[in-house]
C-alpha cells in the first residue's frame, strides 16, 4: 500500500503504479481545506463519466460533494471545504468497471496532514459513495 504524508503546504504528484491520481495542494488552515490541483487518468481506458469528489467526516457523514464531470486524461480542480474532511474520495462508477485499477484517496492524519492511500476496488474505500 502506498502511503505518502503531505505537509500542510505539501504538494502531491502521481505515484508509480496508480491509475487515477491527484497532483497538487491539499492545504489546511484551521478547519478549512483548500484543494488546488489536477486529477489524472493514466489508465488509457477513459473517458470516465460522473467523476465526483466526496468529502466525509470521521463518522462517514458526507460534508460535501463536488461534481468534476468527465475525466479524459486530466481535470483541474480548485475548491474549499469547511470543515476539513477526514476522507477525500475521488469516485466514478466507471472506475470500478476496469480490472486492476488503482484509485487514490486521502485520509486526514492527527496533525492535519493527509495521507494518500490506494483502493483497487470500491469496497476498499473507507466510505463507499452512494
Amino acid at each position: 500500500m502506498l502511503l505518502i504524508l503531505i505537509s500542510l503546504s505539501g504538494c502531491l504528484t502521481p505515484g508509480p503504479g496508480t491509475a487515477i491520481t491527484y497532483s497538487g495542494d491539499l492545504n489546511t488552515t484551521g478547519e478549512q481545506l483548500q484543494m488546488n490541483g489536477t486529477i489524472h487518468d493514466t489508465t488509457g481506458s477513459g473517458p470516465f463519466h460522473n467523476v465526483t469528489l466526496y468529502f466525509y467526516t470521521e463518522e462517514a457523514n458526507l460534508l460535501n460533494e463536488t461534481a468534476v464531470g468527465t475525466l479524459t486524461g486530466q481535470r483541474d480542480v480548485s475548491l474549499t471545504v469547511s470543515p476539513s474532511p477526514n476522507y477525500i474520495i475521488i469516485d466514478s462508477p466507471d472506475f470500478w468497471e476496469i480490472n486492476q485499477i488503482d484509485v487514490v484517496y486521502f485520509v486526514r492524519q492527527g496533525d492535519g496532514t493527509y495521507a494518500e492511500e490506494t483502493a483497487t476496488a470500491r469496497g476498499e474505500l473507507p466510505v463507499e459513495p452512494e
